[in-house]
């Protein structure tokens, strides 16, 4: 073999390899670029396709915010009711529409802390009460009165977090949660919910 030809043959195989290793190495660049939401999605993929992944991701989320959540507002559940030691939360829960829509009842629970932070912001008075059109979006609400030292920073992590799981339950209102689990969310949301109805409103901008 001369050398021109030992030349050729070598870029060929060089050539060769850099074609077996082209879609690998692009197939692994992009998986870099994007590992963050790759992750997420397999998270996602993992929670709502295994048996009870949904329920088990859900309250393993739920238990992270009873963690964190820093509040001298203890909440009891007895039967249907909830009493606190900072004040009677007074949640009466239908045992029937837990069982008929565990989403639901989720989502009416995040609905009270909705208004509430609307009511700390003025939101509710920016716009016809009757339309959502104008009204900003729940985390510019948190953020404004994070701002304005009214919600400190545990309150707006443990916000955001019940608004995740709520956004979570909206998002998969097939699926099974339990009583205790649906307990659980309304008992933090109402903790969180006394925490805001003794927040006075911040002074309006002139």
């Amino acid at each position: 073999m001369d050398g021109l030809t030992f030349i050729a043959s070598l870029f060929k195989s060089i050539a060769d390899l850099a074609s077996a290793w082209s879609w690998p190495l692009a197939v692994g660049f992009c998986a870099y670029l994007f590992k963050a939401e790759i992750r997420a999605k397999l998270k996602d993929i993992r929670s709502f396709k295994a048996p009870g992944g949904f329920e088990a991701n859900f309250t393993e989320e739920l238990a992270e915010v009873e963690a964190t959540f820093d509040s001298d507002v203890h909440v009891e559940l007895r039967g249907v009711t909830a009493k606190a030691s900072a004040g009677d939360l007074g949640i009466a829960i239908d045992n029937g529409a837990i069982q008929a829509n565990p989403a639901g009842v989720i989502m009416v629970a995040w609905r009270d802390i909705e208004l509430e932070l609307r009511r700390l912001t003025y939101d509710s008075t920016l716009s016809d009460a009757t339309s959502t059109k104008n009204r900003r979006p729940v985390g510019t609400l948190i953020n404004e009165l994070h701002q304005k030292e009214v919600l400190d920073n545990n309150q707006v992590e443990v916000l955001k977090q019940l608004q995740r799981l709520r956004n979570k339950a909206a998002h998969e209102p097939e699926a099974a949660l339990s009583k205790e689990t649906v307990d659980r969310y309304a008992a933090l949301a109402q903790r969180m919910l006394f925490e805001l109805e003794n927040k006075t409103p911040p002074p309006l901008a002139h």
